[in-house]
């Protein structure tokens, strides 16, 4: 699986994503960095089959109107440190893969995994 990790998500994550087998960038790995628009994500995204994996309701809201990006991963997890962040996906990364092999938003916290076709 691709996955596209926002801005506000760290780095660590998109190499987590990676050392697990899936393919993974992050804006950073992008020409425009973390001045890549969420339209330019979600287009992105979209050409390159990826899930956006972002705390940003914006795109949830874009999904809403325009139906991009196709697969979105919100995470809900509010401010937490970055070992329990990782943690949090690696332990439910398998029920996130399986939500989003086709279009998809899952909702995703410590205690919610849900998922809007």
């Amino acid at each position: 699986m691709r996955f596209l990790v926002d801005a506000q998500l760290p780095q660590r994550l998109a190499r987590a994503l990676r050392e697990m087998g899936h393919e993974a960038v992050h804006t950073l790995d992008l020409p425009s960095g973390n001045e890549t628009t969420d339209s330019e994500l979600a287009r992105y995204a979209d050409a390159n089959d990826a899930v956006v994996v972002t705390k940003d309701n914006d795109f949830m809201e874009s999904r809403a109107l325009h139906g991009t990006p196709k697969k979105l991963c919100i995470l809900r997890f509010g401010n937490c440190d970055n070992d329990l962040l990782l943690a949090l996906v690696a332990k439910h990364l398998e029920l996130l893969e399986k939500s989003l092999h086709q279009p998809a938003c899952v909702e995703f916290g410590r205690d919610l995994l849900v998922v809007h076709p």
